[in-house]
């Protein structure tokens, strides 16, 4: 992703405020990483790691596309509308509202020496770059459309969408308790809204339901 999505990389253990946020130390407020990074993939490394007002930072950004530095009386806005690749080692470390912001988190489990022994072939394959398809120009060139593009919930179909969500929540086969509505609900109609983007069409019944499918299965492994 760094080098062929030009996705700015940021190590949260060597991350300060000043870096990511911005520098308020002086008269005169200077947007940092977060700023600089609009319109990006931000590639977070070790996330557990970073300060509370980072991921504060961080939180601001991805609910909003927008965070905001104050000063005593000075207070500046900054555009900083990212996508957020992360991964951490100890996720009781983030802060809940940042955690509850990703659409699809994974546990990565450790592999057994077996299983690990039969990937040696594919590894070398993707090293050299053989048989591999680069789909990095198709998703740059989405990334570069939906930064403009919208899409709608047509007020004829608002009962429905809404009929679906709530027999999902009545009846999900993943245990939802303590799971927030921004991890939920929200969390649903952000991947159905992508969705419908890619279709270049308003949010209809089957994306809210391939959402709830995808985000069940999400939950089911992450959380057992």
């Amino acid at each position: 992703w760094q080098q062929k999505m030009e996705g700015v990389l940021v190590n949260s253990e060597l991350t300060s405020k000043t870096g990511l946020v911005g520098d308020a130390r002086g008269k005169t407020i200077h947007p940092g990483l977060l700023a600089r990074s609009h319109g990006k993939v931000l590639l977070v490394d070790e996330l557990d790691k970073m300060s509370v007002e980072d991921q504060n930072g961080l939180l601001q950004a991805m609910e909003g596309g927008k965070y905001v530095i104050t000063k005593g009386k000075n207070r500046q806005v900054f555009d900083s509308e990212v996508r957020v690749i992360a991964t951490c080692n100890d996720i009781r470390r983030i802060q809940q509202p940042l955690v509850d912001r990703f659409d699809f988190p994974f546990k990565v489990a450790r592999v057994s020496r077996i299983a690990r022994a039969e990937y040696v072939s594919d590894i070398i394959d993707s090293f050299m770059g053989k048989d591999a398809s680069d789909y990095s120009l198709v998703v740059k060139a989405y990334l570069e459309w939906a930064r403009n593009a919208r899409t709608w919930i047509d007020p004829s179909d608002e009962p429905t969408i809404k009929k679906v969500i709530k027999e999902y929540i009545l009846n999900a086969e993943a245990n939802i308790e303590g799971v927030s509505y921004r991890s939920l609900e929200f969390s649903i109609l952000r991947i159905a809204y992508a969705l419908a983007l890619l279709e270049r069409s308003k949010i209809r019944e089957h994306h809210i339901v391939f959402a709830i499918n995808l985000k069940d299965m999400i939950l089911t492994n992450f959380y057992e």
